[in-house]
């Protein structure tokens, strides 16, 4: 029912989260970061020295905010393959429309330089999460160090779960940020603190031809950026049961259409079942792939060039909407 009414709503893709294999069942593959964050304990806490002073100052996030957090936001998808689209309305409602009830409400900071100069911001869990006080969400605008701003955050974070403790009644035993398998901050903070791995999202693509045209005009932007601009080739892609032709032609895509496989023509490169959702969303490269399923292989490297191109690995960070 759900399946359908997406198809009603023109959804080209649907996602869960959850139950292990079970969502393969519906046509699902595990193809998308979920998760993932570093942890940090009190030795991790760099303190001040006597005398001196935060170089930072850290205050609630206001509505004259709201357009610098969304810059930061725009700026700081750029990193990530998917993500979702946050409008300032959006920010609003986390700001000042959400409930604190709520169990996934994170409160919003802004991060400011001595002059007041707002340089970055962050949310964070208004309890402890398994003993530890989490980020969710942290950003510093371009020309800003990680390395000096950081250390702030952190000693703020410490600080806040300390007095969660006391009110929790609870131990908190550690700091984190849950910003997916990869993060800037998690080169600021060293490759010493401790890094649950990531889950990951359950996808589906009902109509993939579809979904491709879609987002053709990024598949073509992919290729006019590499060696590969203005190439033209045929690339049939085999799923075993069935398959995708491409066309290039100058490096636009002219053909995305199903296509069968037979015993005489099995294709240049070949994904079983739906392990190529993994590599069209960038959560595996083609030869992440092929190292973990035999029956994954590509019999021409002009093709194996072109795929690395058009579905380059990417890490993602999707934080939906509560």
């Amino acid at each position: 029912m759900i399946h359908h009414w997406s198809a009603e709503r023109g959804h080209r893709v649907q996602g869960i989260t959850g139950i292990p294999y079970y969502y393969r069942l519906f046509g699902y593959e595990m193809a998308l970061d979920l998760g993932g964050r570093r942890l940090g304990y009190e030795s991790h806490v760099r303190k001040l020295k006597e005398g001196e002073a935060e170089l930072y100052r850290i205050r609630p996030a206001t509505v004259a905010d709201l357009a610098f957090i969304t810059d930061l936001y725009e700026c700081a998808i750029r990193r990530h393959a998917i993500a979702c689209v946050r409008t300032p309305e959006i920010f609003k409602y986390e700001l000042s429309g959400q409930s604190p009830n709520n169990i996934d409400y994170y409160i919003p900071m802004i991060i400011e330089d001595q002059t007041g100069e707002p340089v970055g911001y962050f949310q964070y869990s208004q309890f402890l999460r398994g003993g530890a006080v989490l980020a969710v969400w942290y950003e510093v605008k371009p020309g800003i160090s990680w390395l000096e701003v950081t250390p702030a955050v952190v000693r703020y974070l410490w600080s806040k779960g300390q007095e969660y403790a006391q009110l929790e009644g609870k131990p908190c035993t550690s700091f984190g940020f849950q910003l997916g398998p990869a993060h800037p901050v998690y080169e600021a903070l060293g490759n010493d603190l401790p890094t649950q791995r990531a889950y990951a999202w359950y996808l589906r693509v009902p109509d993939l031809p579809g979904f491709l045209t879609h987002i053709q005009p990024a598949l073509e932007t992919r290729l006019a950026e590499s060696i590969a601009a203005g190439h033209s080739r045929e690339i049939k892609i085999s799923f075993y049961r069935q398959g995708l032709r491409l066309v290039l032609e100058k490096g636009k895509l002219t053909t995305i259409a199903p296509w069968q496989p037979t015993p005489a023509d099995g294709g240049a490169v070949a994904f079983p079942d739906l392990t190529f959702l993994q590599i069209l969303f960038g959560y595996r490269s083609y030869d992440e792939l092929h190292q973990s399923f035999p029956d994954c292989w590509c019999d021409n490297e002009e093709v194996r060039t072109l795929i690395n191109i058009l579905f380059p690995k990417k890490a993602s960070d999707v934080f939906p909407i509560s």
